[in-house]
């Protein structure tokens, strides 16, 4: 408790997806500002991080956070769900650090409550699974552009909602594309590459898209 005061942003790297990671302060009986509960409730995922060495101690600590939480309408679940009146339902992730000191940490991962992953920051030890957990968690997939002619764009992806279609592709990379869209190609999730798809057809990570416009 106490140990940070403001909320500290930072930026983790997926392959080639940015993350905003943002450490806020803890939940606390005595004091907690108010605006740490609104930071937590337009988080995308909450993610809990707890030393390994307090493992035995995660049962007490996650009912503190139900309680605190469900004063604001604020609900820990393993995914994202729309919740009754005003409650917020967070996908919650855990994260255990200090795993070099554990060699069986992996083992303790089976009875967490929410996913979560053992790392170690002087190992580096489960670093590379949080981000993947992370991104995972996110439920977004990764879209690429080409042009007529031209490779593909695969340095900076435009990321959407599983479940999104050519038509939300095309809005995302600009929106008067589609007030005079002609066709789009897909390669990747289409029955061939370069396949002229319909414009509900759903894409899956790491399609590539061409878009015709007249």
């Amino acid at each position: 408790p106490f140990s940070t005061l403001v909320p500290i942003p930072g930026m983790m790297t997926f392959e080639d997806v940015g993350i905003q990671l943002v450490d806020l302060p803890p939940l606390s009986d005595v004091y907690t500002e108010p605006w740490v509960y609104n930071l937590i409730r337009a988080a995308d995922v909450v993610v809990l991080v707890l030393p390994l060495d307090e493992i035995d101690l995660l049962d007490e600590y996650l009912g503190d956070l139900r309680r605190m939480l469900s004063e604001r309408y604020l609900e820990l679940a393993a995914e994202k769900a729309a919740g009754e009146e005003r409650v917020r339902i967070l996908a919650t992730r855990i994260v255990l650090t200090k795993a070099d000191a554990l060699p069986d940490a992996d083992a303790l991962l089976a009875d967490l409550p929410f996913p979560g992953v053992a790392t170690s920051v002087v190992s580096g030890e489960g670093l590379d699974d949080f981000r993947r957990m992370i991104f995972d968690a996110l439920h977004v997939l990764r879209v690429y552009t080409k042009l007529p002619g031209k490779k593909p764009d695969l340095e900076e992806p435009y990321t959407l909602p599983v479940g999104a279609t050519v038509l939300d592709a095309v809005r995302t990379v600009h929106r008067d594309f589609a007030d005079h869209l002609k066709y789009v190609r897909v390669w990747g999730s289409g029955r061939f590459d370069g396949q002229q798809v319909p414009t509900d057809h759903r894409l899956a990570d790491g399609d590539i898209i061409e878009i015709h416009v007249g």
